[in-house]
């Protein structure tokens, strides 16, 4: 269970700085943009941390539907593991974390 713990620690982090990243002005020559993707997915992968138990998905961006935000990014990440109970194994747990993103430039 401690494991479980630690590992949605680390997915919340990663969200954080994700969100963190997201929400930076990248300067240009006509004011600034957001970060690129690529670059907050990066920066989540970086930052996730767990024991070796377990597997993180690899995190995604995405754009939700202009209805729920006009300018905003959803950051999420997963975390599955079969727990090892000495003589058995469990039951398969999978976590997904989420953040929405507000964009305000």
């Amino acid at each position: 269970v401690g494991l479980i713990f630690e590992a949605n620690a680390g997915m919340q982090h990663a969200l954080g700085e994700g969100a963190r990243l997201e929400t930076l002005c990248v300067p240009t020559a006509n004011g600034c943009n957001a970060p690129a993707d690529s670059a907050v997915v990066t920066r989540m992968q970086s930052k996730l941390f767990g024991m070796n138990i377990g597997t993180f998905g690899t995190p995604t961006v995405t754009t939700p539907a202009a209805a729920t935000c006009s300018n905003c990014r959803l950051l999420s990440v997963t975390y599955s593991v079969t727990p090892n109970y000495l003589f058995y194994n469990g039951r398969p747990i999978t976590l997904t974390r989420t953040k929405l993103v507000h964009i305000a430039h």
